[in-house]
C-alpha cells in the first residue's frame, strides 16, 4: 500500500505517511490540509475493516 496511517487511543492526532514519496516515514502528513481527503478515506476504510471484524452473532435475548 502507498499509505501508512496510525491512530492512537485517546489522542486527537495520528500519523499519515506517503510511502512512495517518503519511504523513511520522515514527514507526517496528518495535519497537512492537502492530504485531508486521503486521511478521511483511510480512516473510513479502517472503520469499515473494524466493523467487518466485529462479532456479528446475536447476543442473548434474556437470562435463563
Amino acid at each position: 500500500s502507498r499509505w501508512r496511517l496510525s491512530v492512537f487511543l485517546d489522542h486527537p492526532w495520528g500519523e499519515l505517511y506517503d510511502l512512495e514519496r517518503d519511504p523513511g516515514e520522515l514527514t507526517n502528513l496528518w495535519d497537512v490540509a492537502s492530504y485531508h481527503a486521503i486521511r478521511c478515506e483511510l480512516m473510513e476504510r479502517l472503520i469499515q475493516r473494524q466493523m467487518e471484524m466485529c462479532d456479528r452473532s446475536p447476543g442473548p435475548l434474556h437470562q435463563a
